[in-house]
């Protein structure tokens, strides 16, 4: 069977450089909190939605039109997830609680020394499947940045039947949405009471660091998907969708942060607005994305070219690196030869990336890409930079 050609959008593997960057400042925040625009940076852990939003488009980009209801299928597009996510995160996880057995000022969660072996065997089992995300106590354990793997890893497994509901038609997104919350709702009901490591343990837990709660993040990325590969062009405003989606992406960001003050500012409106109102951004907030997303693959702008360049794809294909390293165990390293210049760590930290990806992850995808067999979903250049 013929390789199936798809699209490559090369402004959006420019845009995950700028996540992985926004979740980087809001780890290391250069700015005070006194300011609007330190404020702002605090609020740069929104980056990961990018790459929410991103993982639909591209999922269901690749393949809404090629879904087979068989095993063999399943199996090979499960493959071609866990060739490009797995191997480094395995390696990076692998060396942070190798580090974390020898020395516990490793730990970044603070909570290793306490475990007894039950705990650790525990711990380190949730960390190398995917699944500790859905531990409240183990949230941050291991590479602490890696938690958001598990929304992304549910996200996987699910995108096939998702796909095979709303291949036709957009409305069933809206009802694969609710159904997730109603899940998601009562997964809390009924696991939250057992008190396992806080398995399931909120519902504000639910909402913000599983799927289930950020389930509207890769629906709107799908939603996106169909209106370009159908053709679909959105008459907002011609020609300025991409300032459009920016401006009211950083709305929603700068309202967040002015909804979220400090610690030790007062709350601009009463905590029922402000639930109510952070709920409505949530989901605003991928809607923005999507538009200012759909803007770069549409229009030609100065954005679009620059996130286009050499350099962008450069960055941007090794973002996924710069994400898994840029806390933990090779930070600390890094940071006894930077010190607490921080621009001279995040270049240090863009260069071990770059590194690492063309060694590592590069060479370990294409190794397994080899051992899968050959499948008509994944056989292009350009489909194994999106895979």
């Amino acid at each position: 069977m013929n390789a199936i050609s798809k699209p490559y959008y090369p402004a959006l593997t420019g845009i995950r450089a700028i996540a992985a960057y926004m979740v980087f400042f809001y780890h290391f925040n250069p700015l005070s909190l006194d300011t609007w625009a330190g404020r702002l940076v605090e609020r740069g852990g929104f980056g990961v939605v990018i790459f929410f939003v991103l993982s639909g488009f591209l999922i269901a980009s690749r393949y809404m039109n090629h879904l087979q209801l068989s095993l063999a299928w399943g199996v090979k597009y499960l493959w071609g997830r866990v060739a490009r996510i797995y191997p480094m995160y395995f390696l990076i996880t692998a060396v942070t609680f190798l580090a974390m057995s020898l020395d516990v000022s490793y730990d970044h969660s603070g909570q290793w020394q306490s475990y007894g072996l039950w705990d650790k065997a525990l711990v380190a089992t949730l960390n190398f499947t995917f699944l500790r995300g859905f531990f409240k106590q183990f949230l941050l354990s291991g590479v602490s940045q890696g938690w958001t793997l598990t929304i992304e890893e549910t996200f996987y497994f699910l995108a096939p039947f998702i796909l095979l509901v709303a291949r036709r038609r957009y409305w069933p997104l809206l009802g694969a949405g609710i159904l997730f919350l109603a899940v998601g709702g009562l997964l809390v009901k009924v696991l939250a009471p057992l008190d396992f490591y806080g398995l399931m343990g909120s519902y504000s837990f639910f909402f913000e660091n599983t799927f289930f709660g950020r389930c509207g993040d890769f629906l709107f990325g799908i939603a996106l998907a169909y209106c370009i590969s159908k053709g679909k062009e959105l008459k907002l405003a011609q020609g300025y969708h991409t300032i459009i989606g920016l401006v009211l992406t950083v709305a929603c960001i700068a309202t967040m942060a002015w909804l979220h003050p400090p610690v030790g500012q007062s709350a601009p409106l009463e905590s029922g607005l402000i639930l109510g109102l952070s709920i409505a951004i949530n989901y605003a907030m991928p809607a923005s994305i999507a538009l200012w997303l759909y803007g770069l693959v549409r229009e030609t702008t100065i954005s679009s070219r620059f996130l286009s360049s050499n350099f962008m794809q450069t960055l941007g294909k090794s973002s996924y690196v710069f994400y898994l390293i840029h806390v933990g165990v090779l930070e600390y390293l890094l940071s006894k030869f930077t010190g607490d210049n921080l621009f001279v760590k995040f270049i240090a930290l863009n260069l071990l990336a770059y590194i690492l990806f063309r060694i590592v992850e590069e060479p370990m995808h294409k190794f397994l890409m080899r051992k899968m067999p050959k499948s008509p979903v994944l056989q292009t250049k350009e489909e194994l930079q999106l895979a």
